[in-house]
Protein backbone atom coordinates (compact mmCIF):
# COMPACT_ATOMS: atom_id res chain seq x y z
CA UNK A 1 0.00 0.00 0.00
CA UNK A 2 1.02 3.46 -0.98
CA UNK A 3 1.44 6.21 1.06
CA UNK A 4 -1.51 8.33 1.62
CA UNK A 5 -1.81 12.18 1.81
CA UNK A 6 -4.45 12.97 4.79
CA UNK A 7 -6.64 15.84 5.17
CA UNK A 8 -8.02 18.21 6.33
CA UNK A 9 -6.60 18.23 9.80
CA UNK A 10 -3.31 18.05 10.76
CA UNK A 11 -4.93 15.53 13.02
CA UNK A 12 -7.66 12.49 12.88
CA UNK A 13 -10.97 13.99 15.04
CA UNK A 14 -11.75 9.93 15.00
CA UNK A 15 -9.89 8.01 17.15
CA UNK A 16 -11.26 5.15 15.86
CA UNK A 17 -10.30 5.57 12.24
CA UNK A 18 -6.42 6.65 13.48
CA UNK A 19 -6.87 2.93 15.30
CA UNK A 20 -7.91 1.02 12.20
CA UNK A 21 -4.85 2.83 10.44
CA UNK A 22 -2.56 1.48 13.03
CA UNK A 23 -3.63 -1.94 12.03
CA UNK A 24 -2.94 -1.99 8.68
CA UNK A 25 -1.74 1.42 6.79
CA UNK A 26 2.13 1.62 5.76
CA UNK A 27 1.86 5.19 7.06
CA UNK A 28 -0.40 8.39 6.50
CA UNK A 29 0.95 11.92 5.94
CA UNK A 30 -1.09 14.86 7.45
CA UNK A 31 -0.31 18.18 5.50
CA UNK A 32 1.94 20.11 8.22
CA UNK A 33 4.06 22.72 7.38
CA UNK A 34 7.08 22.55 9.21
CA UNK A 35 6.65 25.76 11.34
CA UNK A 36 3.51 24.01 12.47
CA UNK A 37 4.73 20.85 13.78
CA UNK A 38 5.00 22.36 17.65
CA UNK A 39 1.17 22.69 17.36
CA UNK A 40 0.28 19.10 17.75
CA UNK A 41 -0.96 17.69 20.49
CA UNK A 42 1.23 15.60 22.83
CA UNK A 43 -0.50 12.43 22.11
CA UNK A 44 -0.55 12.70 18.89
CA UNK A 45 3.11 13.83 18.31
CA UNK A 46 3.70 10.39 20.90
CA UNK A 47 2.29 8.32 18.11
CA UNK A 48 4.91 10.01 16.02
CA UNK A 49 7.89 9.08 18.32
CA UNK A 50 6.29 5.47 18.81
CA UNK A 51 5.36 3.81 15.57
CA UNK A 52 5.88 4.57 12.13
CA UNK A 53 2.52 5.79 10.85
CA UNK A 54 2.90 8.77 10.64
CA UNK A 55 5.10 10.98 8.46
CA UNK A 56 4.24 14.69 7.87
CA UNK A 57 4.16 16.06 4.77
CA UNK A 58 5.15 19.67 4.42
CA UNK A 59 3.99 21.66 1.49
CA UNK A 60 6.01 23.49 -1.16
CA UNK A 61 5.38 26.80 -2.58
CA UNK A 62 4.59 24.86 -5.73
CA UNK A 63 2.08 22.79 -4.47
CA UNK A 64 0.59 25.90 -2.55
CA UNK A 65 0.37 27.47 -5.32
CA UNK A 66 -1.16 24.53 -7.59
CA UNK A 67 -4.14 24.13 -4.80
CA UNK A 68 -4.93 27.85 -5.01
CA UNK A 69 -5.56 27.97 -7.98
CA UNK A 70 -8.06 24.68 -8.17
CA UNK A 71 -9.83 25.95 -5.59
CA UNK A 72 -10.59 29.18 -6.74
CA UNK A 73 -11.48 28.16 -9.85
CA UNK A 74 -13.89 25.50 -8.23
CA UNK A 75 -15.21 28.48 -5.65
CA UNK A 76 -15.98 30.55 -9.33
CA UNK A 77 -18.30 27.58 -10.03
CA UNK A 78 -19.62 27.83 -7.39
CA UNK A 79 -20.03 31.62 -7.40
CA UNK A 80 -21.58 31.35 -11.23
CA UNK A 81 -24.34 28.36 -10.13
CA UNK A 82 -24.57 28.52 -6.00
CA UNK A 83 -27.85 26.99 -6.12
CA UNK A 84 -27.60 23.88 -8.34
CA UNK A 85 -23.82 23.25 -6.57
CA UNK A 86 -25.03 24.25 -3.51
CA UNK A 87 -25.96 20.42 -2.83
CA UNK A 88 -22.95 18.88 -3.01
CA UNK A 89 -22.12 20.27 0.36
CA UNK A 90 -25.85 19.22 1.91
CA UNK A 91 -27.14 23.01 1.68
CA UNK A 92 -29.51 24.83 0.02
CA UNK A 93 -26.67 28.32 -0.33
CA UNK A 94 -23.58 27.11 0.75
CA UNK A 95 -22.44 30.87 -1.19
CA UNK A 96 -24.03 32.61 1.67
CA UNK A 97 -22.91 29.88 4.59
CA UNK A 98 -19.38 30.80 2.98
CA UNK A 99 -20.00 34.83 3.53
CA UNK A 100 -21.80 34.27 7.25
CA UNK A 101 -18.82 36.04 9.26
CA UNK A 102 -20.10 33.53 12.15
CA UNK A 103 -18.88 30.48 10.35
CA UNK A 104 -15.56 31.43 10.05
CA UNK A 105 -13.92 29.53 12.35
CA UNK A 106 -11.15 27.14 10.73
CA UNK A 107 -8.25 29.30 10.32
CA UNK A 108 -5.86 28.25 6.69
CA UNK A 109 -2.03 28.44 7.51
CA UNK A 110 -0.07 30.60 5.19
CA UNK A 111 2.03 28.42 4.06
CA UNK A 112 -0.98 25.92 2.11
CA UNK A 113 -2.08 28.97 -0.37
CA UNK A 114 -0.32 31.79 -2.48
CA UNK A 115 -0.98 35.45 -1.71
CA UNK A 116 -3.98 35.73 -4.12
CA UNK A 117 -5.65 33.47 -2.61
CA UNK A 118 -6.24 35.46 0.63
CA UNK A 119 -6.58 38.46 -1.80
CA UNK A 120 -9.45 36.59 -3.54
CA UNK A 121 -11.41 35.64 -0.22
CA UNK A 122 -11.26 39.02 1.28
CA UNK A 123 -12.53 40.37 -2.33
CA UNK A 124 -15.15 38.01 -1.96
CA UNK A 125 -16.14 38.58 1.41
CA UNK A 126 -14.81 35.01 2.60
CA UNK A 127 -12.83 34.73 4.89
CA UNK A 128 -10.70 36.73 7.39
CA UNK A 129 -7.06 37.71 7.10
CA UNK A 130 -5.11 36.65 10.65
CA UNK A 131 -1.45 36.87 11.54
CA UNK A 132 -0.75 33.06 10.50
CA UNK A 133 -3.30 33.23 7.61
CA UNK A 134 -7.16 32.92 7.13
CA UNK A 135 -10.26 31.91 8.81
CA UNK A 136 -12.70 30.74 6.89
CA UNK A 137 -15.98 28.10 6.66
CA UNK A 138 -15.30 24.74 7.16
CA UNK A 139 -16.87 23.82 4.42
CA UNK A 140 -14.67 25.99 2.49
CA UNK A 141 -11.72 25.13 4.29
CA UNK A 142 -12.84 21.43 3.06
CA UNK A 143 -12.75 22.16 -0.19
CA UNK A 144 -9.44 23.94 -0.28
CA UNK A 145 -8.00 21.11 1.84
CA UNK A 146 -9.16 18.67 -0.76
CA UNK A 147 -7.45 20.28 -3.55
CA UNK A 148 -4.30 20.87 -1.60
CA UNK A 149 -4.47 17.46 -0.64
CA UNK A 150 -4.44 16.51 -4.35
CA UNK A 151 -1.83 18.60 -5.37
CA UNK A 152 0.28 17.39 -2.71
CA UNK A 153 -0.07 13.48 -3.28
CA UNK A 154 0.66 14.57 -7.30
CA UNK A 155 3.76 15.67 -5.81
CA UNK A 156 4.95 13.14 -3.60
CA UNK A 157 3.36 9.86 -5.14
CA UNK A 158 0.52 9.17 -2.60
CA UNK A 159 -3.09 8.56 -2.59
CA UNK A 160 -5.62 10.28 -0.66
CA UNK A 161 -7.43 9.73 2.24
CA UNK A 162 -9.60 11.34 5.11
CA UNK A 163 -11.80 10.46 8.37
CA UNK A 164 -14.75 13.30 7.29
CA UNK A 165 -17.43 11.71 6.17
CA UNK A 166 -20.08 14.73 6.25
CA UNK A 167 -18.74 16.14 2.82
CA UNK A 168 -18.72 13.31 0.53
CA UNK A 169 -20.88 14.24 -2.03
CA UNK A 170 -17.93 17.11 -2.70
CA UNK A 171 -15.15 14.38 -2.71
CA UNK A 172 -17.16 12.07 -4.90
CA UNK A 173 -17.76 15.13 -7.41
CA UNK A 174 -14.09 16.18 -7.80
CA UNK A 175 -13.03 12.57 -7.78
CA UNK A 176 -9.75 12.43 -6.68
CA UNK A 177 -9.79 9.35 -4.64
CA UNK A 178 -8.38 6.71 -6.54
CA UNK A 179 -11.21 3.94 -6.14
CA UNK A 180 -9.20 1.26 -5.13
CA UNK A 181 -7.51 3.06 -2.46
CA UNK A 182 -11.32 3.41 -0.91
CA UNK A 183 -12.34 -0.32 -1.66
CA UNK A 184 -8.71 -1.69 0.16
CA UNK A 185 -9.84 0.42 3.06
CA UNK A 186 -12.88 -0.46 3.52
CA UNK A 187 -11.98 -4.30 2.95
CA UNK A 188 -9.31 -4.17 5.12
CA UNK A 189 -11.35 -3.26 8.21
CA UNK A 190 -13.65 -5.69 7.51
CA UNK A 191 -11.03 -8.42 8.08
CA UNK A 192 -9.95 -6.98 11.03
CA UNK A 193 -13.15 -6.73 12.23
CA UNK A 194 -13.93 -10.08 11.70
CA UNK A 195 -10.50 -11.39 13.35
CA UNK A 196 -10.94 -9.00 16.54
CA UNK A 197 -11.82 -10.32 19.65
CA UNK A 198 -13.76 -7.28 20.85
CA UNK A 199 -14.69 -4.17 19.60
CA UNK A 200 -11.85 -1.88 18.30
CA UNK A 201 -12.93 1.07 20.14
CA UNK A 202 -12.83 -0.69 23.60
CA UNK A 203 -9.38 -1.37 23.36
CA UNK A 204 -6.49 1.58 24.60
CA UNK A 205 -4.54 3.46 21.71
CA UNK A 206 -1.47 2.64 23.61
CA UNK A 207 -2.31 -1.38 23.35
CA UNK A 208 -2.86 -0.93 19.71
CA UNK A 209 0.38 0.67 18.76
CA UNK A 210 2.03 -1.81 20.93
CA UNK A 211 0.93 -4.32 18.81
CA UNK A 212 1.68 -2.83 15.64
CA UNK A 213 4.94 -2.24 16.49
CA UNK A 214 5.26 -5.91 17.59
CA UNK A 215 3.98 -7.37 14.14
CA UNK A 216 5.08 -4.59 11.64
CA UNK A 217 6.10 -6.85 9.30
CA UNK A 218 3.16 -9.14 9.15
CA UNK A 219 1.30 -5.91 8.47
CA UNK A 220 3.25 -5.36 5.45
CA UNK A 221 2.41 -8.65 4.64
CA UNK A 222 -1.06 -8.01 5.31
CA UNK A 223 -0.84 -5.44 2.64
CA UNK A 224 0.53 -7.53 0.23
CA UNK A 225 -1.88 -9.97 0.09
CA UNK A 226 -4.65 -7.09 0.05
CA UNK A 227 -2.76 -6.05 -2.88
CA UNK A 228 -3.18 -9.30 -4.44
CA UNK A 229 -7.05 -9.33 -3.73
CA UNK A 230 -7.30 -5.48 -5.68
CA UNK A 231 -5.70 -6.99 -8.45
CA UNK A 232 -7.71 -10.29 -9.08
CA UNK A 233 -5.22 -12.93 -8.48
CA UNK A 234 -6.37 -14.36 -5.43
CA UNK A 235 -10.34 -15.70 -6.18
CA UNK A 236 -11.61 -13.96 -2.90
CA UNK A 237 -15.43 -12.33 -3.05
CA UNK A 238 -15.48 -11.18 0.44
CA UNK A 239 -13.45 -10.76 3.89
CA UNK A 240 -14.53 -14.07 5.35
CA UNK A 241 -13.38 -15.90 2.07
CA UNK A 242 -9.84 -13.94 2.44
CA UNK A 243 -9.76 -15.00 5.93
CA UNK A 244 -10.47 -18.77 5.06
CA UNK A 245 -8.14 -18.78 2.46
CA UNK A 246 -4.53 -17.21 4.25
CA UNK A 247 -5.73 -19.87 7.11
CA UNK A 248 -5.48 -22.39 4.76
CA UNK A 249 -2.17 -21.29 2.89
CA UNK A 250 -0.65 -24.46 3.43
CA UNK A 251 -2.39 -25.78 0.24
CA UNK A 252 -1.39 -23.69 -2.07
CA UNK A 253 2.13 -23.70 -1.25
CA UNK A 254 2.02 -27.60 -1.67
CA UNK A 255 0.41 -27.26 -5.08
CA UNK A 256 3.01 -24.59 -5.95
CA UNK A 257 6.17 -26.71 -5.20
CA UNK A 258 4.36 -30.10 -6.34
CA UNK A 259 3.92 -28.48 -9.71
CA UNK A 260 7.19 -26.96 -9.54
CA UNK A 261 8.88 -30.15 -8.62
CA UNK A 262 7.60 -31.81 -12.07
CA UNK A 263 9.88 -29.66 -13.94
CA UNK A 264 12.98 -29.80 -12.00
CA UNK A 265 13.34 -33.39 -11.54
CA UNK A 266 13.29 -33.50 -15.39
CA UNK A 267 17.04 -32.06 -15.46
CA UNK A 268 18.82 -34.55 -13.87
CA UNK A 269 17.22 -36.89 -16.73
CA UNK A 270 18.43 -34.43 -19.71
CA UNK A 271 22.11 -34.85 -18.25
CA UNK A 272 22.34 -38.59 -17.92
CA UNK A 273 20.81 -38.13 -21.61
CA UNK A 274 22.97 -35.92 -22.69
CA UNK A 275 26.13 -38.07 -21.34
CA UNK A 276 25.45 -41.78 -22.70
CA UNK A 277 23.96 -39.69 -26.48
CA UNK A 278 26.43 -37.05 -27.28
CA UNK A 279 26.68 -36.83 -31.34
CA UNK A 280 28.44 -33.69 -31.98
CA UNK A 281 29.22 -30.42 -30.04
CA UNK A 282 26.72 -28.30 -31.66
CA UNK A 283 23.91 -30.64 -30.27
CA UNK A 284 25.81 -30.89 -27.16
CA UNK A 285 25.85 -26.91 -26.74
CA UNK A 286 22.11 -26.50 -27.56
CA UNK A 287 21.04 -28.97 -24.96
CA UNK A 288 23.19 -27.44 -22.91
CA UNK A 289 21.69 -23.81 -23.44
CA UNK A 290 18.41 -25.30 -23.06
CA UNK A 291 19.37 -26.92 -19.42
CA UNK A 292 20.85 -23.78 -18.50
CA UNK A 293 16.99 -22.32 -19.37
CA UNK A 294 15.58 -24.90 -17.26
CA UNK A 295 18.12 -24.23 -14.32
CA UNK A 296 17.25 -20.74 -14.46
CA UNK A 297 13.78 -20.97 -14.60
CA UNK A 298 13.09 -23.20 -12.21
CA UNK A 299 15.49 -21.29 -9.83
CA UNK A 300 13.57 -18.05 -10.44
CA UNK A 301 10.01 -20.00 -10.35
CA UNK A 302 11.38 -21.50 -6.62
CA UNK A 303 12.31 -18.21 -5.87
CA UNK A 304 8.80 -16.40 -6.28
CA UNK A 305 7.10 -19.44 -4.69
CA UNK A 306 9.16 -18.97 -1.48
CA UNK A 307 8.51 -15.13 -2.08
CA UNK A 308 4.61 -15.61 -2.66
CA UNK A 309 4.48 -18.53 0.25
CA UNK A 310 6.39 -15.77 2.96
CA UNK A 311 3.83 -13.12 2.20
CA UNK A 312 1.23 -15.60 2.92
CA UNK A 313 2.79 -16.70 6.02
CA UNK A 314 3.25 -12.90 7.50
CA UNK A 315 -0.65 -12.53 6.48
CA UNK A 316 -1.57 -16.20 7.88
CA UNK A 317 0.32 -14.83 11.44
CA UNK A 318 -1.23 -11.53 11.50
CA UNK A 319 -5.00 -12.75 10.93
CA UNK A 320 -4.06 -14.77 14.08
CA UNK A 321 -2.41 -12.61 16.45
CA UNK A 322 -5.35 -10.26 15.82
CA UNK A 323 -7.20 -12.58 17.91
CA UNK A 324 -4.69 -11.34 20.92
CA UNK A 325 -5.43 -7.76 20.64
CA UNK A 326 -8.00 -7.44 23.74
Amino acid sequence: MKPLIYYPTFEPKDDLWLKYSLLYMEEFRPIIPYDRLHLLSTEYQGIIQDSDLINPYSPTFNVANDASIKAMDEIDRFIAQPYRRSVLFNSADIFSKWRDRNNWRHELFREKFNENFIYYCEDHELGLRTPDGVLLSEELAFLYMTYLAASSAFDSGSGIITDIKEFDRFTHHTQIYERDVMNKNSYAKSVIDIRLPRNLSQIPLSTVIDFRNQHRDHISSFNKSLANVESGLENMANPASFIDEYLDSSAAYTSDLINLGVALSAIPFTFFTLRENLATWQEYVKEAIDITAIMVGGSVALHRVFRETNTKRGCRKYLVKLETLK
